[in-house]
């Protein structure tokens, strides 16, 4: 259907300010080591900005495009005619189209061993872009020493970069495309200055910030200076706002533009504090006098570190351009970086549109991306977790967990009929390893459509979930987005395509050849044998009918699911190119040739999914061009909202393939379709602890691997690792043999069941982590380096990481090995198993037979634990433990959280209590603090073992609330230094429990 004239409208403006979208790529967050010293200029030809290397390239078509042409050294060159006339020397802007923006950061007095910790998704797409090089950079010049009073907005000296180090790539791909066969290893920028002031600096009410607007600057004929790629926004407004002491941002955007209309559709909820006398910031201004080169810089007030700096590359709102990789699962666009006195801060930018991030050997970072507008979030921390939390106060804390989603689960791709399902079932439990939710993929649907039941291999599906519920373990079924395009005999397409919640074509002259008239929505193929329509979960009425069709699944099939797993939902299309044909247009073929463009079988931008030339939102107001890396964010908030209503009471769970920030609201996370190797086995804790920067702690790959077979001892090795992801599954493809634990009994069987149980053992401390991330945020599993930001060897570990602030995990994660060398930070360690201090720091190689993963429990904390069992309905009627490892003060300090498990609501509602423990010298305090809702009837089970860990001596007496206890209830080990209680205390009533 055509788009109405108010729709066109809302396009218009779109495409004006570059707002564009598509899919997302690469998920890896990454530590990297940038060091100047290691880094060399990559052209020897310093002094030329290199043009864009368009497609073809000849002299001619270089020429017209305003460059010259050379051929240096037999290698063609078209660049600049002439650095000096387009910029100040102070300055470099990076020089992209009009909706580009390109910005440049720079990290000052940054030493060699500086890490920046990397977590993002490459988003990518197309046509009306902003392209910002964002690059971090490192000076040894001394930045200026800020006032340490406000207002913050100052004007100061911008320092150049060096030298060698001033680049920004035009193409940085590390795969770099050239149709004429040559090299592009000099296509760069520098010292170019394209932005000007043109207005006076103007603060928002009550000073919570300042706008000023700035201009391209214009030669002495009042034309603009060169442009690579046409269509600049002449006149921009930047403007920054302080939200709280710790939380800044700044946005730039087309002048007079409402700047909230430019955002993604994805609700934000910055601070309301406002700055006060302990700001952490300063943001200085190059010159605030019309006329001037624009130039801004955030610095950190106590230490004069400048965190952000645009003085390496600059601003440009160009029309279309675009970098990016493949097509892949979400979008992150954050990092955090730390600083040489162990502060670290972060940087959010809030786009959902295509960008390319890399890094710059200054060292630095570059963002460019091509739409909405180029608004940043800064998040000063200082410590890493404070970092974490400041972005989850902005984009949303962590979804609340069912407490059976912390148990073991098992999956697979391939389960030919349920009585596979229940010989995997049956397997597991016979050799004793705890097991609380079963999936089952799309085998179990009729034709690989949603909302159906194979009627011949799965048809007593919902009796054996009935079974299998009664002992205790919960069920998981997957729904994909895509559904049949079936006219007859498919109620779920009928009812959709009736409501119009199916994604249209942007133009009807789109459609392809031979579909009806009356009918606009786009067909792709993905499971079903038939092609697929594909739902707009930006529309209320397609949210209504999706938990319209989840209810009558639920109530019609009497399919007693208990969570839902959504998949494909990037969203991914099959045959793109050849049965989903998308036509020539400027959103699936911008003008900008893209990194997806050349490595895609389709040579579009719409490789692997959907044309950009679709049409989402309530009044068809988005292209899928601008909200591609959205798609799998609504369908998160649609299917939680849904599952929520349908299992009425529930909280439920819902697993995300794809994400975007803010997603950890709705849904949980597993990290894709990986491959059986140990490589990938190492590389999954960096996925796991990047997700939890993201705010997505529930979070865990497939385990033992999705693709290949999986050997014995690897999966014996990822299964003790896996037991300590957030989100703990094995889950692999049809194509490979099952790899559930029972399939080897004698060795990877034991080996999980020790794991595990540890893991069970742990849970109350694991749900209490959650509890925190979900109601003040946090990481759940962090890099030792968030516990220990002043540890220079910390910053780079990344084959250990931890539960919250106190248990250390240090698996095997190479063949053959039955040692480990494990980092332990300065401070008081503990053996978990023994319970006996670890004396040595540093680096140290620890035993670790096949069955063995080193854990080590930190001094100064307190752990609550629980006897485990083979599901959480069971280990949850189990008495209460403490783990005490004291530390060198003799003190030591935890809580527990804990309410029924599975209702939704529980802390708004106050139906919940906290235990609270807390030692210090010769006494033990127990403290309860119960929700403010009197239905909550308390915790009937006791704490009946108390383990202290670092005890000097056998203690004479010990007394509860005044009253000694016998000495038969109390056990002290002389070797080990552990001193074990064991008295009945009830979790409902306070104690004070004194040693002499």
């Amino acid at each position: 259907m055509a788009p109405s004239a108010s729709t066109k409208k809302k396009r218009a403006i779109f495409i004006g300010i570059g707002v564009t979208l598509m899919l997302v790529v690469i998920i890896v967050p990454i530590s990297i080591e940038l060091s100047q010293e290691k880094n060399e200029p990559r052209s020897t030809i310093n002094n030329r900005i290199e043009c864009f290397p368009f497609k073809n390239m000849t002299s001619d078509t270089c020429t017209k495009a305003g460059c010259l042409w050379e051929v240096v050294s037999g290698q063609p060159s078209c660049f600049l005619p002439d650095t000096s006339v387009y910029g100040y020397e102070e300055l470099r802007v990076e020089h992209k189209d009009a909706s580009v923006m390109d910005l440049t950061l720079k990290l000052k007095k940054s030493p060699r061993w500086i890490k920046f910790i990397l977590g993002f998704f490459l988003l990518a797409i197309v046509v009306t872009a902003i392209v910002v090089p964002i690059v971090l950079t490192a000076s040894d010049t001394e930045p200026t020493t800020p006032s340490p009073s406000t207002p913050t907005t100052t004007m100061a000296t911008t320092f150049p970069p060096s030298v060698n180090y001033d680049r920004i790539e035009c193409y940085p791909f590390s795969k770099r495309v050239c149709h004429s066969q040559i090299k592009l290893e000099s296509l760069y920028l520098r010292r170019i200055c394209i932005l000007q002031i043109d207005g006076e600096l103007m603060n928002l009410p009550d000073e919570a910030g300042f706008k000023i607007d700035i201009r391209r600057r214009r030669n002495e004929d009042d034309s603009i200076i060169f442009s690579l790629y046409g269509g600049d926004i002449d006149q921009v407004t930047f403007e920054v706002n302080y939200y709280s002491d710790s939380t800044l941002s700044f946005a730039f955007y087309p002048k007079n533009e409402d700047r909230f209309g430019l955002r993604p559709p994805v609700t934000v909820t910055p601070p309301t504090t406002g700055a006060t006398e302990d700001i952490q910031y300063e943001v200085q201004l190059s010159s605030n006098e019309k006329g001037q080169p624009f130039n801004f810089q955030i610095i950190r007030k106590n230490s004069g570190a400048v965190i952000f700096d645009t003085s390496m590359g600059g601003l440009t709102i160009a029309e279309q351009f675009l970098m990016r990789d493949v097509n892949a699962y979400g979008a992150q666009p954050f990092y955090m970086a730390s600083e040489e006195d162990g502060s670290s801060h972060g940087v959010f930018l809030f786009n959902s549109h295509a960008m390319d991030v890399t890094t710059m050997p200054n060292p630095g970072i570059t963002f460019r991306a091509i739409g909405g507008m180029l608004e940043f979030f800064v998040f000063l921390g200082p410590q890493p977790e404070s970092v974490v939390k400041q972005y989850g106060d902005v984009i949303g804390r962590t979804f609340m967990p069912p407490y059976f989603a912390l148990g073991f689960q098992l999956s697979r791709w391939g389960y030919k009929n349920t009585s596979e399902i229940r010989d995997a079932i049956d397997r597991t439990r016979a050799v004793e390893i705890p097991h609380d939710i079963q999936y089952v993929d799309i085998d179990y649907m009729d034709k690989r459509r949603d909302f159906t039941i194979d009627p011949v291999n799965f048809a007593d599906l919902p009796a054996l979930v009935d079974e299998v519920k009664r002992d205790g373990l919960k069920f998981g079924i997957i729904l994909d987005p895509a559904i049949a395009h079936e006219l007859l005999g498919y109620p779920p397409f009928s009812r959709g395509d009736k409501d119009k919640v199916f994604v249209q074509w942007a133009n009807s002259t789109y459609k392809p050849d031979g579909q009806a008239a009356n009918d606009n929505n786009l067909y792709g193929r993905v499971w079903p044998r038939r092609e697929t329509a594909f739902p707009d979960f930006f529309k209320n009425a397609t949210k209504q009918w999706w938990t319209e069709e989840i209810r009558l699944f639920h109530k019609e099939q009497k399919l007693n699911f208990d969570l839902l797993w959504i998949d494909m939902n990037e969203p991914s299309n099959f045959l793109t190119g050849t049965l989903l044909k998308c036509p020539p247009n400027r959103w699936d073929d911008p003008p900008y040739e893209t990194m997806a463009a050349n490595v895609g079988a389709t040579g579009r931008l719409s490789e692997k999914t959907i044309c950009m030339a679709s049409l989402f939102g309530e009044e068809d107001e988005f292209l899928h061009y601008e909200v591609h890396s959205l798609y799998g964010h609504s369908h998160a908030m649609a299917t939680q909202s849904a599952v929520r209503q349908v299992l009425a009471g529930k909280r439920s769970m819902v697993l995300s393939r794809s994400t975007f920030a803010g997603s950890g609201k709705y849904a949980g996370h597993w990290l894709g379709d990986n491959y059986s190797t140990w490589k990938q086995m190492a590389n999954s804790i960096i996925g796991m602890v990047e997700f939890n920067m993201f705010n997505i702690p529930y979070v865990g790959p497939d385990i033992c691997g999705f693709n290949l077979n999986a050997e014995e001892e690897m999966c014996e090795r990822w299964m003790e690792l896996g037991a300590f992801y957030p989100f703990s599954r094995n889950h692999n493809s049809f194509l490979f043999k099952d790899q559930d634990p029972g399939q080897w009994p004698d060795t990877v069987a034991v080996s999980s069941r020790k794991a595990l149980n540890i893991r069970y053992r742990l849970l109350p401390y694991l749900y209490t982590l959650f509890y925190d991330s979900h109601t003040v945020g946090g990481t759940v599993a962090r890099p030792l380096y968030h516990e220990y930001p002043m540890d220079i060897n910390a910053r780079s570990i990344d084959k250990q990481f931890m539960w919250g602030p106190a248990l250390l995990i240090s698996p095997v994660l190479q063949p053959g090995e039955t040692s480990v060398e494990v980092y332990l930070p300065k401070d008081v360690w503990y053996d978990y198993y023994t319970g006996i201090r670890i004396t040595a720091s540093g680096s140290n190689t620890f035993s670790a037979p096949r069955d063995y993963i080193n854990l080590h429990l930190r001094g100064g904390y307190i752990l609550p634990a629980q006897k485990p069992a083979l599901n959480t309905m069971i280990s949850r009627n189990n008495n209460f433990e403490l783990l005490v490892p004291l530390d060198d003060n003799n003190y030591a300090i935890g809580k527990l959280f804990w309410d029924d498990g599975e209702s939704v609501n529980t802390i708004e509602d106050g139906l919940y209590q906290i235990n609270t423990f807390e030692f210090s010298g010769e006494t033990l305090n127990i403290k309860v603090e119960k929700g403010s809702d009197d239905a909550w009837g308390g915790i009937s089970q006791l704490l009946d073992t108390i383990q202290f860990m670092g005890w000097s001596s056998e203690p004479a007496k010990i007394s509860v609330n005044g009253t000694d206890v016998e000495t038969t209830l109390y056990e002290y080990n002389e070797t080990s230094k552990n001193l074990f209680l064991f008295y009945k205390f009830s979790m409902n009533e306070d104690y004070v429990v004194e040693f002499r």
